[in-house]
C-alpha cells in the first residue's frame, strides 16, 4: 500500500457534516463486485448504509440483511465509520475522501477503494 494513503487524506472535511456530505449516495467497488452498489445516506435522524444488486434489467435490489445504522466518529486518527446492526458494531477508518473516490481501511488494514456513481 503506497505511503500516500496510509495517512487519512481528507482535505475536504473538516466536520462530522462535510464527511456525510461526501459520502452520501451511491458508490461502487473498485475491481470488484462489479454488480453491488453500496449507498451511503444522511438524515436529521442519522445515517444509513445498504448494499444494492444490479438485477440483468438495470434494476436495484436491496441485499437482504444489508442495512447498518451508520454514524461518522472524529476521533485523534481521524474518521471512522460505526455500522450498526442492531448491536453488532463494526467500524472502518476513512482513509481518502472527495467527490469521486472513497478509500475505507478495516482493523487489519485492509483497504477497499470505492469510485462514486455518477446519477
Amino acid at each position: 500500500m503506497p505511503i500516500s494513503i496510509m495517512a487519512q487524506q481528507l482535505e475536504c472535511c473538516k466536520t462530522v457534516t462535510a464527511v456525510e456530505t461526501y459520502l452520501a449516495g451511491n458508490w461502487k467497488k473498485k475491481d470488484r463486485d462489479l454488480n453491488k452498489i453500496y449507498q451511503f445516506e444522511f438524515k436529521e435522524a442519522g445515517g444509513a448504509f445498504r448494499i444494492f444488486k444490479i438485477d440483468e434489467g438495470g434494476a436495484l435490489a436491496i441485499i437482504k440483511n444489508s442495512e447498518t445504522v451508520l454514524r461518522i466518529l472524529k476521533t485523534e486518527k481521524g474518521y471512522r465509520l460505526e455500522h450498526d446492526r442492531g448491536g453488532l458494531k463494526t467500524y472502518d477508518g476513512v482513509q481518502y475522501l472527495d467527490t469521486t473516490t472513497l478509500i475505507l481501511t478495516r482493523r487489519d488494514g485492509k483497504a477497499s477503494v470505492f469510485y462514486k456513481v455518477v446519477e
